[in-house]
């Protein structure tokens, strides 16, 4: 059974919807314009948030660009000599290595500390920090792949800034699609969801119970696709947006929103909803496919299009306190013992069990179930 109407209503109760109309438009005027070099193509861009320096992430290169767009500096990315089928760096490989162009997944600025993140596709996936300054200077790197190592295959990455700028840890959250390309026993080291410290990029925690971390079940990872749309940290938790098929036996896309309690160490706290753009109970087949939250930090602005024949688009804005009306009921009915626990892609799907109230964050650490409310259903 699908969730109770009144979780999807309260997520459209406060949303504002536009429907975009093709009009003409007058041509704007270009100010700047920056070209790369040696046309190779550009994948991600990130702006300095204290400096104004513009970062532009490529084919084997990293360009710093001023405000004004003049070239500052650039670093090479690749080529490197990289075999899908190998294990990661840092080990031997029988196999032989070819000169492998490195695209730019993943590209971030930590204005506090000075730092970029840069993620590319060589690797398995693997990550590095670089001197925002200077970005031919290797901070750190990740020892294990941590995102997509393919063109097509999605991932977003950001941060939960620290308390001040000289002692608290960065942490870095990454959603990162499941990618098949290459050897499947090193593709299975990138989990789904991680969150990880800078300049290290290791795992937040880890210990014999678990780890900052979420991964698909094994079964599921070839043909359940979550495709990662964008993720943002606010008030002690971190989301993602992603649109995934409805079930493991559907072939409809939707689009979720999930939620991670910073204070869990092992994402026992996960738990997501359905996202829609439309009236409630009104079958849709609109998926999100970009979003921001707004500047003061109260609303998340979706965009999503039309999968069908028929190529349309909305955007629509979503009250962040609704949404999380929408997550703490879930939370609640399962520890009422209604509904049931999930999703079925991370974890095996069983009933809720009663057990004590549920009444902030600080409890979700308690929680021992991941909760999925696309199953969710009222006992009677």
């Amino acid at each position: 059974m699908q969730c109770p109407g009144r979780l999807a209503g309260s997520l459209l109760l406060a949303s504002l919807c536009f429907c975009l109309i093709p009009q003409f438009i007058t041509a704007l005027e270009i100010l700047r314009t920056f070209r790369e070099p040696e046309d190779r193509p550009f994948q991600r861009l990130a702006v300095h948030p204290r400096t104004g320096d513009v970062y532009v992430g490529g084919t084997d290169r990293l360009h710093r660009l001023g405000s004004d767009l003049s070239l500052l500096q650039s670093a090479a990315t690749g080529p490197r000599e990289d075999n899908p089928d190998c294990p990661p760096p840092l080990l031997p490989c029988d196999l032989p290595r070819v000169n492998t162009p490195a695209l730019t997944k993943a590209l971030l600025v930590d204005g506090q500390k000075d730092v970029v993140v840069l993620c590319t596709s060589l690797f398995h996936g693997q990550c590095q920090t670089l001197r925002g300054s200077n970005i031919t200077l290797s901070t750190g790197f990740s020892t294990q792949p941590v995102v997509p190592n393919d063109a097509a295959s999605s991932c977003v990455i950001f941060l939960k800034p620290g308390e001040d700028a000289g002692s608290s840890p960065q942490v870095l959250y990454v959603g990162a699609e499941y990618s098949s390309l290459g050897n499947r026993k090193y593709r299975d080291l990138v989990p789904s969801l991680s969150r990880r410290l800078l300049p290290s990029l290791e795992l937040a925690y880890r210990d014999a119970d678990g780890s900052s971390r979420l991964t698909v079940l094994p079964e599921q990872r070839e043909n359940f696709k979550i495709e990662f749309v964008y993720g943002f940290h606010h008030e002690g938790f971190a989301y993602f947006l992603t649109t995934q098929p409805k079930s493991k036996q559907s072939s409809q896309v939707v689009t979720r929103l999930a939620r991670i309690c910073e204070a869990d160490n092992y994402f026992r706290s996960y738990v997501e909803i359905p996202l829609e753009c439309g009236d409630a109970g009104v079958v849709s087949d609109f998926i999100a496919r970009a979003a921001a939250v707004t500047a003061d930090r109260e609303s998340l602005v979706v965009s999503f299009s039309s999968q069908g024949s028929k190529k349309s688009s909305k955007v629509c804005n979503f009250s962040i306190e609704d949404l999380n009306v929408a997550f703490n009921t879930t939370v609640e009915d399962c520890y009422s013992g209604r509904g049931h626990v999930g999703p079925q892609h991370y974890h095996k799907r069983q009933g809720c069990k009663q057990t004590v109230s549920y009444s902030s964050c600080i409890k979700i650490k308690r929680l021992i179930y991941l909760l999925f409310v696309l199953f969710l259903s009222v006992s009677p």
